[in-house]
């Protein structure tokens, strides 16, 4: 369940900030699949649960490549 004041879902900007990322390198995510976001009229949003994937996601990617 979440804790109070913990959001469900990010406007893009939130998520690359919460991702640690830049702009270009969160269209980079999004383009190559790593994070997956959804539409609500014409704005684009990433659910929490989409970024944590992305971060685990990554983190394999760097352990495989580092061994």
């Amino acid at each position: 369940m979440k804790e109070k004041g913990e959001k469900l879902s990010y406007r893009l900007e939130e998520a690359f900030e919460l991702l640690g990322v830049n702009r270009s390198a969160g269209y980079g995510l999004m383009r190559d699949g790593k994070l997956e976001t959804f539409k609500l009229g014409k704005r684009r949003f990433v659910t929490r649960k989409a970024a944590e994937k992305c971060v685990e996601l990554l983190v394999r990617e760097s352990q495989w490549k580092a061994a």
